[in-house]
């Protein structure tokens, strides 16, 4: 049986996704940065929320024990779901963003580029992150795998984290940076709406994992092999943190605690209550 960092987490990537909405808030220095998302971006946030508790369906299946080989159906019944619901919702997510645009546009003092770029250079180039992606990806599992199994020490005690945890927040996180160096790129040229989409699309995508990787595995008891612990506790931080990033959104308020809008503010803390439980369930004395 494979170690459980190697199996999917995109519970936990989905929360860091969410979490660099924070982030962005943070760096931004013109106001909260949910003022300039469209209104049409509340379509792929509700979206999300639909898919992962599709998601959170077939791990409750799996806890009252019907994710086993004499009941397959079920499980593939969830799988299909997931797929359609994604098929149908990324389409609605699409026409949305035809919707009147209402919100507040901050392009001024923008920095410009002059690159011009080929459609080979930009395949090209593609072609190289993707396997440096791959390359790193490889690495990090081996990294997890090993962080799984090492003991540290607190105080007089020995501390093994559960690869539970390193899977849902060490890895996720490790590989949700692209995301954030992404983000963090369209923000500083102004590309508000890009940089959040670019989240959304990510944590819907994410949720397409688990059907593919069903499909690829070939196991009728696969969502008996994702631990539901952990991961329950990361789908309802998921779905309140979406919850809150479609109120900032629609709200358009200008209310900022410490530098930081009210609505990224609890997003962050939503966050690192929900990997404190995650980090409490998961450790090994």
């Amino acid at each position: 049986m494979q170690p459980l960092s190697r199996r999917p987490h995109p519970f936990g990537s989905n929360c860091f996704n969410l979490f660099i909405v924070f982030v962005l808030d943070a760096a931004y220095r013109r106001g909260p940065v949910l003022l300039g998302v469209a209104s049409g971006l509340v379509v792929p946030v509700v979206g999300g929320i639909l898919l992962i508790a599709l998601a959170g369906l077939a791990l409750a299946y799996n806890a009252t024990g019907g994710a086993d080989s004499t009941h397959a159906a079920p499980g593939i019944g969830l799988s299909a779901a997931i797929v359609i619901a994604y098929l149908s919702l990324a389409r609605m997510s699409a026409k949305a963003q035809l919707l009147p645009d209402t919100s507040e546009q901050f392009t001024e003092d923008t920095p410009k580029t002059d690159y011009t770029y080929t459609t080979t250079r930009i395949f090209s180039r593609l072609a190289i992150y993707a396997v440096l992606l791959i390359a790193a990806a490889v690495w990090l599992l081996n990294v997890c795998d090993a962080v799984a199994v090492t003991p540290f020490s607190i105080g007089s005690r020995q501390v093994v984290l559960h690869q539970t945890v390193t899977g849902s927040l060490v890895l996720a996180a490790a590989t949700s940076f692209p995301e954030l160096f992404v983000c963090m790129a369209l923000l500083r040229f102004g590309q508000i709406n890009m940089a959040i989409a670019n989240l959304l699309g990510s944590n819907m995508a994410n949720m397409l994992l688990l059907p593919v990787m069903h499909a690829a595995t070939g196991r009728a008891d696969f969502y008996s092999q994702i631990p539901p612990q952990g991961d329950l506790v990361l789908i309802f931080a998921a779905i309140l943190m979406s919850a809150l990033l479609i109120f900032g959104i629609l709200s358009r308020s200008r209310k900022a605690i410490l530098g930081v809008g009210r609505e990224p503010l609890l997003i962050f803390i939503v966050y690192v209550v929900a990997a404190g439980l995650v980090v409490q369930s998961g450790l090994r004395f």
